[in-house]
């Protein structure tokens, strides 16, 4: 081989290693980015627990600035909707499902967002209506009948004085037939009839004068007395038989070891697991390690039967990766003594028995990186291979919880 040759082979290796160097440090840059967005997701989510949502609001931010998951745009606009900020939250929902079409909760975010925009209308149309003050009521004065005065009787004696009392006229208001007048008490002088309003003969009495009879007294509310009731019936209706206040769900986990919580205490390790629940709104988490866990919300009602199906998805592990980038750093220090052993062999020691030992350098070193050049895209090959139905770290996916018949 040339020299050019040599140089250009050199070269080549090199830059396969320095690309193998670069695509390792980015790869390593983007595994510590993952690691603190999964610390700022833990930390946000123990504040959306506690009902911090502000400071659930500022560790999802800075998770999303660290690793832009769509999930953290959906957990951002639930604390808004916490807060009853419709608007922040009905623009993240958006947001959400622009950069995730295909999530699994598309159809319940499609329904908060029609619930937010009718939110949102109903705020509107109460802020552009004013109430109208009431006008004040006009105040109504009692009606005052006028006086009615005894007719005059033509003798002093008060046999004599048995007159009846004309009818009154209030307005529009029908006339009311006359009545007997009392007679009255002695010493009382009547005085003479209004003009309009004759009066009656003494002689007269209310037969004799066309009006109606009076009807009896009747006895006041007050002048009335409540006998004894009769005993009710002695029925005695039994109770209803109480429902079961409970909710059973059943959880099965992939792989069957999983670490099941609900609202933060373990309530077991291996599934299949059966609980019997009260009726409420619960947060339910599934975790193991090495593998991307799945927490979501659970709302029971009386007598549900919810199946989770959970299968977890393990992480990316990358030991492969850390082979190969000791080859390619291998590779590259032994291109560099095959190089050097070229340049003494060819022009400090040509012609002398110094020759054929930096010759021998040269081939060594040359072979050395081939080789490790090798093994390098061998080490970064294995490691596709075995990530390639792996996930990245990141926050937990979603529960599907099933309802199914009892």
């Amino acid at each position: 081989m040339s020299t050019f040759g040599r140089i250009l082979f050199a070269t080549l290796v090199v830059f396969a290693c320095s690309a193998g160097s670069a695509a390792n440090a980015w790869a390593q840059a983007h595994e510590n980015a993952s690691a603190a967005a999964r610390a700022h997701y833990k930390d946000g989510r123990a504040n959306y627990q506690l009902g911090e949502y502000r400071a659930a609001i500022r560790e999802f931010k800075e998770a999303y600035r660290l690793k832009p998951d769509a999930t953290f745009l959906f957990n951002i606009a639930q604390c808004y909707r916490q807060l009853h900020e419709y608007g922040e939250a009905l623009q993240l929902y958006r947001n959400y499902l622009r950069d995730a079409p295909d999530a699994k909760n598309h159809e319940e975010v499609e329904r908060f967002i029609r619930e937010i925009t009718l939110l949102i209308e109903q705020e509107k149309e109460s802020k552009s209506t004013v109430a109208p003050t009431p006008a004040p009521a006009a105040a109504v004065s009692p009606a005052v009948a006028p006086p009615v005065t005894a007719p005059a009787s033509p003798s002093s004696t008060p046999s004599a004085a048995n007159a009846a009392a004309v009818p009154l006229s209030l307005g529009a208001t029908p006339s009311v037939p006359a009545v007997a007048a009392v007679p009255p008490y002695p010493g009382l002088t009547a005085s003479a009839p209004e003009p309009g309003n004759p009066a009656l003969p003494a002689d007269s009495s209310a037969a004799a004068s066309g009006a109606p009879a009076m009807p009896p007294a009747q006895p006041r509310a007050d002048s009335i007395t409540v006998g004894p009731q009769p005993p009710l019936a002695n029925a005695w209706i039994p109770p209803p038989t109480p429902m079961r206040a409970e909710a059973a769900v059943e959880v099965v986990t992939n792989p069957s070891d999983a670490k099941i919580t609900v609202n933060q205490i373990a309530v077991g390790s291996q599934s299949p697991l059966k609980l019997k629940l009260p009726p409420g709104l619960y947060s339910m988490a599934i975790e193991r390690d090495g593998y991307r866990g799945s927490e979501g919300a659970l709302s029971l009602l009386v007598g549900d039967h919810v199946s989770l199906n959970v299968d977890l998805k393990p992480l990316k592990t990358h030991g492969w990766r850390g082979f190969g980038t000791t080859f390619v750093v291998l590779g590259v220090l032994s291109e560099a003594i095959g190089i050097v052993g070229h340049v003494m062999a060819n022009r400090r020691f040509a012609g002398s028995p110094e020759y054929n030992r930096f010759s021998q350098v040269e081939v060594a070193g040359q072979a050395v990186a081939i080789s490790s050049a090798v093994l390098a895209t061998g080490c970064y090959l294995l490691d596709w291979l075995g990530n390639r139905r792996n996930v990245e770290p990141g926050p937990p996916f979603g529960l599907e919880p099933a309802k199914v018949n009892p």
